[in-house]
């Protein structure tokens, strides 16, 4: 691989992962305005990743605690 093909794939990659966290900060924020949730959101969504499989739904007691939060 060139370091021109390098460059293109890591630029490639870089755009996607910003995407991405922009996308994650608009969901935040909108978790935010309905629960008023005031702590760590994005170390409580690494909580969750980290106890949650990829195609595991999430529980209703997760849902009703970020709720019972508010």
């Amino acid at each position: 691989m060139t370091f021109e093909q390098k460059r293109a794939q890591i630029r490639r990659h870089l755009e996607a992962a910003i995407r991405l966290q922009r996308e994650s900060w608009d969901e935040a924020l909108a978790i935010q305005e309905l629960t008023t949730y005031d702590r760590d959101f994005y170390a409580l969504v690494a909580e969750l990743a980290g106890g949650f499989k990829d195609d595991e739904t999430i529980t209703a007691d997760v849902i009703n605690s970020l709720l019972c939060r508010s």
